[in-house]
């Protein structure tokens, strides 16, 4: 069944392109249940190893960093070679680096081949919805797209419960070994059922371009990463910050003057690729940093177990699971503007919500101020990511793939790293002292209230940008219409 093809979707047999989503869907899923499931395997490396935390943490670090910085590179090529091998080549790498986690003897060796796995993430990752943008028509797109959302949210939620069944029942090293024949049977999958392409030729991968931009993302990872524990305020981050900023104004100028650059910048003035990065940006920080303290506040202040803190956090992901094909399908009938603007409200709307926590909220009432966050991503992201992968020319699909996850991987990073610092210093400056998760619940609440402040405000910004960008085509084409309909001289 593996055919070439000059990537048009429309062409594509149905079998084939659900096939090719189920592919794609399961890269996802390996990806998103790694990532999460690693975490509760944490203490149980600290002791096997006996390493202090800020060692054991570089095993989470480790795989983003080294996924995160080679997105954009990765969808580039994947445009100049071909998509099909190189995403073979991901599944490749993260069933090889699984195997050698799982068989890691010793913290550094562990930290090394988690760096490899996460190599093979950047590509499943990259490539992942440019392969299914190139099989789906236009009007398939979204419900596809949606679907891919609601199974890597699935690799979310089972990724902790899993993961702590695996250690509990077995050891922290089953987490790893378990990726393997799942990945083994994507191998397969995507060998078999994604059609190969034939890219034009004449096109070469800058790698002058690729380096600048790999160490602009570096810098920029490392001074996000670092800066919990040194300080964002320390010459060690704010020289990363610098030199990242410089790097990446290189980069743009050597952008500019190359034939083949790694990102073409004319691109963005498209404003559905530029405004749906700039939009999505600012979700997936609120959503990342709401993540990271959520369980403070449910232990610290509440006195929840962790058992049943894991149970109260999945309504979030769980009713991603739903709204998301839904959203994909109603974007494809209604528009994606739209349907995204009404998924950006409603999120819009939770972060107003979970504002008002209190020492005494219930359970019922964490649930209910949680689950418009849940429905408002996945309503939202759905067609924001459809609009994405639809504002450039196919040939250009792993390209735009790359900056989507880019953008996601970044904002992630950012929301555990700003967001994380910027409730730690609420709360001390309310406490009068450094106190951290040690301060009175009052305190920790009014700390929490302080930062949904902030995302309020982020995400208000965002929703406004998305209301301009919703109606602002539709005038563009009244102009556009008047404009044809004007008599020829």
């Amino acid at each position: 069944m593996c055919v070439v093809v000059e990537s048009v979707s429309e062409s594509t047999p149905v079998t084939s392109k659900w096939l090719a989503l189920a592919t794609s869907s399961l890269g996802a899923l390996l990806g998103a249940f790694m990532f999460t499931s690693i975490n509760v395997a944490l203490p149980s490396l600290s002791k096997t190893f006996e390493t202090e935390f800020n060692v054991v943490q570089w095993v989470v670090l480790a795989y983003l960093l080294a996924s995160g910085t080679l997105l954009p590179i990765v969808g580039r090529w994947a445009d100049i070679v071909g998509k099909k091998q190189l995403f073979i080549l991901g599944y490749a790498l993260f069933t090889v680096g699984s195997l050698l986690c799982g068989l890691a003897p010793g913290m550094g060796w562990l930290i090394a081949f988690r760096t490899l796995q996460g190599l093979g993430s950047a590509f499943l990752t990259a490539l992942g919805l440019a392969i299914i943008t190139d099989v789906f028509p236009s009007e398939e797109r979204g419900r596809a797209i949606g679907i891919n959302g609601s199974v890597l949210s699935a690799g979310i939620v089972i990724g902790p419960t899993l993961g702590g069944f695996l250690i509990d029942a077995l050891t922290w090293r089953w987490i790893f070994f378990s990726a393997v024949p799942t990945g083994l049977v994507g191998m397969f999958l995507a060998y078999r059922f994604i059609a190969a392409s034939r890219p034009g030729g004449g096109q070469r991968l800058d790698l002058a371009g690729s380096g600048l931009l790999f160490l602009a993302l570096l810098s920029l990872s490392f001074a996000l990463t670092l800066g919990q524990d040194a300080g964002f305020g320390s010459s060690l981050i704010l020289t990363l910050f610098l030199s990242s900023v410089l790097l990446t104004t290189v980069f743009l100028g050597h952008e500019l003057a190359v034939s083949d650059p790694v990102i073409e910048l004319k691109l963005f003035r498209n404003p559905r690729l530029s405004v749906g990065l700039g939009i999505g940006l600012p979700t997936f920080i609120a959503i990342s940093g709401t993540i990271l303290l959520m369980p403070f506040y449910l232990e610290n202040v509440l006195g929840y177990s962790p058992r049943n803190v894991g149970l109260l956090m999945s309504i979030a992901p769980i009713s991603l699971i739903g709204a998301a094909p839904l959203a994909g399908a109603a974007a494809d009938h209604f528009g994606e503007r739209p349907i995204a603007l009404i998924g950006l409200g409603i999120l819009l709307t939770g972060y107003f919500a979970i504002g008002t926590l209190s020492e005494s909220t219930t359970a019922l009432g964490y649930l209910f101020r949680f689950l418009p966050i849940g429905l408002g991503m996945g309503i939202f992201q759905t067609p924001n990511s459809s609009a994405i992968m639809g504002s450039v020319p196919r040939e250009r699909s792993g390209v735009a793939g790359g900056l989507l996850a880019m953008t996601r991987t970044l904002g992630s990073s950012a929301g555990i790293a700003v967001l994380g610092a910027l409730w730690v210093a609420r709360v001390n400056a309310r406490a009068g002292a450094v106190v951290g998760t040690d301060a009175t619940p009052a305190i920790q609440v009014a700390g929490l209230q302080d930062l949904f402040l902030a995302v309020q405000i982020m995400i208000g910004l965002a929703f406004l940008v998305a209301l301009w960008d919703t109606f602002r085509p539709r005038r563009t084409a009244l102009a556009m219409d008047g404009v044809r309909n004007l008599p020829q001289e």
